[in-house]
């Protein structure tokens, strides 16, 4: 059988969707048939964008940023001159005065340390300054998406980044402001599935293990579902459809 995720029509409760079933069912097999999730999160987000300048607290708007809008922000929350080279892909901080800067988590956007506190050097004929280690990563290191269950088996792909429960990890091979696609050509999971189960949650999340922040946009996933009792519900011709939180099979 098949069940149809569209979260536009689906109550979510922190950030994810549950399906109670009516009945205990025997699960033997859960594989993604297809998705469409809008590239509508941003860079910049509610994990992110803070950083600390002279142990002031700055706060970064929320949206999505390319190396030059970010440039400009931050030339103006600092008030010191803020550079990006093109050609190297850095950041350059540079101040006719001392100053210490930490980044927090942003570090990887700007090729700097996250949680790590910069005290400048003076150079001469610059100023103080502080430039980007390692060139800048304006997807913040997130190059796929996560989709998460209570359903899924042990999977390589866990660690204490990336967080458990990884169903599917979904590339993002699309600029911002598309959709991402995925059709799996694959017929089996990783390994076995045989769980008894009255309790289908799914949730998407970014490389950090944050639930993903669409914006108001909605998704949509389509999975293949073997269960103890697919003879009768097949011969049916019958689909879980995603408009009720409460799964009628």
């Amino acid at each position: 059988m098949r069940l149809i995720v569209n979260s536009s029509k689906l109550d979510t409760y922190d950030g994810k969707i549950r399906f109670y079933l009516p009945y205990t069912l025997q699960i033997h097999e859960f594989h993604l048939i297809n998705c469409s999730i809008p590239y509508s999160f941003y860079n910049i987000n509610e994990y992110n964008n803070k950083l600390l300048f002279n142990n002031t607290m700055i706060e970064i708007p929320v949206k999505q940023y390319n190396a030059i809008q970010l440039r400009n922000v931050l030339k103006i929350l600092l008030n010191i001159n803020v550079i990006f080279d093109r050609q190297s892909l850095k950041y350059s901080f540079i101040s006719i005065n001392p100053f210490t800067l930490n980044v927090l988590n942003l570090g990887y956007i700007l090729g700097l340390k996250n949680q790590h506190t910069y005290e400048t050097p003076l150079i001469m004929s610059e100023g103080y300054i502080v430039k980007s280690e390692n060139a800048c990563d304006m997807t913040n290191r997130i190059h796929n998406i996560y989709i998460k269950s209570n359903i899924a088996p042990p999977n390589i792909f866990e660690n204490n980044i990336e967080g458990n429960n990884i169903l599917y990890r979904i590339p993002i091979l699309c600029n911002f402001g598309s959709i991402i696609y995925y059709q799996n050509n694959t017929s089996n999971l990783n390994a076995e599935i045989n769980q008894s189960l009255s309790l289908i949650e799914l949730y998407l999340t970014d490389t950090y293990n944050n639930i993903i922040d669409l914006n108001g946009l909605s998704y949509q996933l389509e999975f293949f579902m073997r269960t103890s009792d697919d003879e009768e519900v097949l011969r049916n011709n019958r689909y879980i459809m995603g408009g009720s939180n409460q799964l009628t099979i």
